[in-house]
């Protein structure tokens, strides 16, 4: 039988319109539900980055998906340089009280995979919502920013340009703005407020002294899973899309 899809959208906190797509298994429901952040720069439909066989897998283990386009990005209204870590967040938050709403969601049962950047976000996210959030699954968490100096991001000019794949541009914020929200983010205190379960799926060669100390702050139920020789995103291997697919699934299978 096939899955359930609907095309949906909502509200920011800041007025914003963001746009995504809500699947579900076939049936009645309620389902358990997982909100899924992507990276910086990325869409909710990048290829690259396999969302649409992770989705398929999550559904496959009862659960519904919330996957969306952050702010600036996709069919989601703004411009991506309003897309700053503190932006990132409200995403996530205003993407999980739109969830909650949803009829064929449990609303006690409430999930998110965070990839990079949406790593961190959803980490905040879950930290700002106490007993909210039922599990975390953080793949490749840009947790990198605590080893970052203020002052080194200041010195950058406010935008920076670098180019992509295939010729394409992107423009970043690197500001005060976003090197101060950046630092927010990986408060040690903010992350001993985390209460979710919380599985870190990382590289070895991707900075994984930073994974190793996120951990170690983590209070809640927690494991770190590290993939040897994979890199930032595990997206190397089809056996790594893989493993992460399936322990993501694990995970939420058992503690939502």
């Amino acid at each position: 039988m096939e899955d359930m899809h609907r095309r949906i959208s909502f509200r920011n906190g800041r007025g914003l319109r963001l746009v995504g797509d809500l699947t579900t298994p076939n049936g009645a429901g309620p389902f358990p539900a997982v909100v899924i952040l992507h990276g910086f720069g990325h869409t909710r439909a990048s290829r690259r980055y396999k969302y649409r066989s992770l989705i398929g897998t999550l559904v496959r283990a009862g659960c519904a998906v919330l996957w969306f386009d952050m702010t600036g990005v996709g069919n989601s209204q703004g411009s991506i340089t309003e897309l700053t870590p503190h932006a990132g967040v409200d995403d996530a938050i205003t993407a999980v009280r739109f969830l909650r709403k949803q009829p064929e969601v449990d609303r006690e049962r409430i999930g998110i995979f965070g990839n990079s950047f949406g790593g961190v976000t959803g980490l905040v996210a879950a930290a700002k919502q106490p007993g909210g959030i039922g599990a975390l699954v953080l793949k490749a968490p840009a947790y990198h920013w605590s080893g970052i100096r203020v002052a080194d991001l200041r010195e950058l000019p406010p935008k920076t340009v670098w180019r992509g794949r295939r010729g394409r541009y992107r423009t970043i914020v690197r500001g005060r703005d976003f090197s101060r929200s950046g630092r927010e983010l990986v408060s040690p205190s903010l992350v001993r407020r985390i209460t979710a379960p919380t599985v870190i799926l990382h590289g070895s060669t991707d900075r994984i002294e930073y994974a190793r100390k996120l951990h170690q702050l983590l209070s809640s139920p927690k494991k770190l899973s590290v993939f040897q020789g994979g890199g930032h995103q595990l997206r190397g291997t089809k056996e790594e899309a893989q493993r992460v697919e399936r322990e993501a699934a694990d995970w939420f299978r058992k503690y939502l």
